[in-house]
């Protein structure tokens, strides 16, 4: 045992270290979450206008919210950090097929009713839509 031991001392040091560093990498960053919100806007005849923003990082439980859009409702659902459309109505339904997003590179757009839903960091500047 004692030969095993000296013969692989530095691979079990290696490991260990390793596993070390992953722990505490683990613990750092697991309380971390970024803090989103969404924001809605609309296609009008004076152009694109900031409709609504909720912030999506306050929300405990999951709830729906109908939002009135060119003189249409349209039925959105939201939950911590990620926000969908569950009933439109357009004529493809793109919007609701998108399903949940909760990343900014990854918008709600309804090209029918004219309204795309971005989601934002709570601390990141202007969003160009």
């Amino acid at each position: 045992m004692i030969n095993f031991l000296k013969k692989y001392l530095k691979e079990i040091i290696l490991i260990g270290s390793i596993c070390l560093v992953s722990l505490i990498l683990l613990l750092i960053f697991k309380g971390k979450s970024e803090d989103f919100s969404a924001t809605i806007y609309v296609k009008t005849d004076e152009g694109t206008k900031i409709l609504e923003v909720i912030d999506l990082s306050k929300v405990t439980n999951s709830y729906e919210k109908e939002i009135v859009i060119n003189g249409k409702t349209v039925k959105l659902e939201i939950k911590h950090n990620a926000i969908r459309v569950i009933d439109a109505p357009c004529k493809h339904k793109d919007c609701i097929n998108q399903g949940w997003t909760s990343n900014k590179n990854k918008p709600i757009i309804c090209l029918d009713l004219g309204y795309t839903i971005v989601i934002s960091r709570a601390d990141d500047a202007d969003v160009v839509v």
